[in-house]
């Protein structure tokens, strides 16, 4: 990102998502690579919600598989 000056701003990232310009911390940092991911907490959540309520089989079956993992 760039000021209006042309200045790096390191800690912002746009959502690719919802477009919106937000600090670093709206943003999951990734497992795998420890790199942030490219959508914001809000859109994140918001396909998670969607993506368990067309598949309530699938997320029952990963929800139970979470469940004895922590016992």
């Amino acid at each position: 990102m760039r000021d209006y000056q042309g200045k790096s701003n390191a800690n912002m990232r746009v959502c690719k998502v919802c477009g919106a310009e937000q600090s670093l911390d709206n943003f999951f940092i990734r497992t795998d690579s420890g790199k942030h991911r490219w959508d914001c907490k809000w859109c994140h959540g918001k396909r998670s919600r969607l993506w368990a309520k067309q598949n309530p089989e699938k997320r029952k079956k990963i929800q139970e598989e979470s469940d004895l993992r922590r016992r």
